[in-house]
């Protein structure tokens, strides 16, 4: 297992769309989700891990975008 939704909040519900990257040496999980209670605030998430192998402890890091989709503008 390589990261849990959190109980409650933006990463708790309408996980979505995973996406598996490695880019310059470093693994990325990019997802997409949004709290229980507004499945319409979705925002993309990054997961992000430094190590050769995918098992050792993954980090979130910053949201990505703004409260618009990224297809949308800033």
């Amino acid at each position: 297992m390589i990261w849990r939704a959190h109980p409650t909040g933006p990463m708790g519900a309408h996980i979505w769309a995973p996406e598996l990257h490695r880019i310059g040496g470093k693994w990325y999980i990019y997802f997409a989700s949004a709290p229980a209670e507004d499945v319409w605030a979705i925002r993309i998430w990054v997961l992000e891990n430094a190590h050769a192998s995918t098992n050792p402890a993954w980090t979130t890091t910053p949201r990505c975008g703004s409260r618009r989709w990224p297809t949308h503008g800033p």
